[in-house]
């Protein structure tokens, strides 16, 4: 069904705003909802660009994109594309962080995220296919948000470190943005600071631990792998002992990358793998050093990252991949 009107302007991945013709405007049922002048994209960005220059702080900065994020995907694509160098700072690390610390008490909207709640595991599936929305996904970032770099445990505010990683994947990989879904994990918080604020928007009850944790984070796996076949799991920014053990429970049964042990693991033994081959198996376990070992070989696993308009598959020249584990899925 071709969405039209208000319902078509409110939809971010179709609404191309004041770029609608006015062919389209009268089969789109937008007369009179748009201001009169057709504007193209280059005009739009240049537009954007201009309010974000006009901000005062990086977190301002942020919030003007993230207010083009949520109305209008296309554009706000464009902008980052064409000014990533200046911009990946202000989207990503460090200012993500001040956006991750306000986010309940400045909280502007989902961002097409979903939110999942270990006090209501019976909702994950419906949750799921509420947030796709009849997209067919291929990418999950998810995140319990334990472990955030450099702030620690914040619970489901950090939802922004899933949106802000696969705003990244598309604009610098060439990600169909329509393809990809953050999610994040709540399974409580164990900072104080949450727990006594009325406006955080989390369980405000300390963090799960051992097996209620981990049927938790089962559900949710088995639900998206139910759900979206061929799905690819990024886990972002999970507490070390946890994603350690996520990793090694499900690498052989699904496409799964976790950033905190196949990432962060191999950048901070960078230098000759020869010279940390047994810090790499104690460090990391069996999975790193597999990794590792492929790696070596030059058979490492590199998924065919593919986004709009037909892209080739993006070439990437460090050894490592990006995804890795279970079995190949589909390019994306």
């Amino acid at each position: 069904m071709v969405k039209k009107g208000f319902e078509l302007l409110q939809d971010a991945f179709e609404n191309k705003g004041t770029a609608f013709t006015w062919e389209e405007r009268k089969s789109l049922e937008l007369e009179g909802l748009l201001p009169p002048r057709v504007e193209t994209l280059e005009s739009q960005c240049a537009r954007v660009y201009g309010q974000i220059q006009g901000k005062t702080s990086p977190i301002e900065k942020r919030h003007c994109l993230t207010r083009v994020f949520d109305s209008n995907r296309t554009l706000f694509y464009k902008v980052f594309q064409e000014h990533i160098a200046e911009l990946m700072p202000i989207v990503y690390d460090p200012v993500i962080a001040e956006s991750i610390e306000g986010f309940s008490e400045e909280y502007r909207g989902p961002q097409d995220a979903v939110f999942l709640s270990i006090d209501r595991m019976d909702e994950i599936e419906t949750a799921l296919k509420n947030g796709a929305a009849g997209r067919k996904i291929q990418l999950i970032v998810v995140t319990d948000a334990e472990e955030i770099l450099g702030i620690g445990d914040w619970g489901t505010n950090g939802v922004d470190i899933a949106v802000g990683k696969l705003m990244v994947y598309t604009a610098a990989a060439g990600i169909d943005p329509a393809t990809v879904l953050p999610v994040v994990l709540d399974a409580g918080t164990n900072r104080e600071s949450l727990l006594a604020d009325p406006l955080y928007l989390g369980n405000h009850h300390k963090r799960a631990e051992g097996e209620p944790y981990m049927a938790f984070v089962d559900a949710f796996v088995q639900a998206a792998e139910s759900l979206f076949p061929g799905l690819y799991l990024h886990f972002e920014d999970f507490g070390r002992s946890n994603a350690a053990v996520i990793l090694k429970k499900y690498q052989k049964q699904f496409p799964v990358f976790n950033d905190d042990i196949q990432g962060t693991g191999i950048i901070s033994l960078a230098g000759d793998p020869r010279r940390h081959e047994d810090q790499r198996r104690k460090a990391d376990g069996p999975a790193l050093h597999v990794l590792w070992r492929r790696n070596r070989r030059g058979r490492h696993h590199r998924p065919h990252l593919q986004g709009n308009g037909g892209r080739r598959p993006v070439r990437r020249r460090s050894p490592e991949p990006l995804l890795h584990g279970g079995p190949p899925g589909p390019a994306l």
